[in-house]
């Protein structure tokens, strides 16, 4: 919009005596100089209006209400090739070689990668009768024959759920259906009752060859010598492969 100012009126020819605006009318715009100068009047009050608008911000809207929520997605893989976990497997009356606890079976070919491993770990306890002085040997079986064990020296008699753990690991060392593996072994187990003794073996390839391409089945088993043994119970085990 442009404002009309004195200026503009005196440039239009007319007088800028206050009785000659108040009485002449002008022959270039068709009104008198007192209309005008209302008009002027209302268009400056019109840009402070609009100057004084500039730069406010409008109100903000009330929150809307919050979505339903999504369904849940599906659960991600476990990381792991193969996984399998068994509980409260036990035994009694232990002599010659019994099944301690059978893992799930592994899918053919799963360990016909080279560098590829099996771990097989458990932890649970055992119990002594009065004269009863074993030893424990636990093996891991595959293929109808130990591939790995781990035995201990004698136990001490008259001893009620003394803890021990074990872990086997198999790395596949060549492929095939004769493939061997470089294996490993460890037991912990508290002889008398009160502080653990390890047993560990030496890495070493087994040397019996057997058919990597078939589907494995993980078998810890247990052997007591000198005496028999009460009880032996895994309270978890779990084997995976990586």
């Amino acid at each position: 919009m442009t404002l009309v100012t004195r200026a503009d009126i005196a440039a239009a020819g007319y007088t800028t005596s206050i009785a000659q605006q108040n009485t002449e009318s002008s022959p270039r715009w068709g009104v008198d100089i007192n209309t005008l100068r209302t008009l002027n009047e209302i268009a400056c009050q019109l840009a402070d209006v609009n100057q004084a608008l500039v730069g406010v911000t409008s109100l903000v809207g009330p929150t809307g209400a919050t979505g339903a929520t999504g369904a849940t997605g599906a659960a991600g893989a476990s990381g792991f090739l193969y996984q399998s976990t068994k509980r409260n497997a036990s035994a009694s009356a232990i002599t010659t070689l019994q099944t301690l606890c059978a893992m799930d079976g592994i899918s053919a070919g799963v360990m016909n990668v080279l560098g590829r491993q099996l771990i097989v770990k458990g932890y649970g306890h055992f119990t002594t009768a009065v004269g009863e002085i074993p030893t424990v040997q636990l093996d891991l079986f595959m293929a109808a024959a130990s591939r790995v064990s781990a035995i201990s020296a004698a136990l001490t008699a008259s001893l009620t759920n003394i803890p021990f753990s074990f872990e086997f690991n198999l790395q596949t060392s060549s492929t095939g259906a004769s493939g061997t593996m470089i294996r490993s072994a460890e037991m912990k187990i508290a002889l008398a009752g009160t502080v653990f003794t390890e047993y560990m073996t030496v890495p070493s390839t087994d040397t019996l060859g057997f058919d990597l391409t078939a589907t494995l089945t993980p078998v810890v088993t247990v052997t007591c010598g000198v005496t028999a043994l009460t009880s032996l119970v895994v309270r978890e085990a779990y084997a995976i492969i990586i």
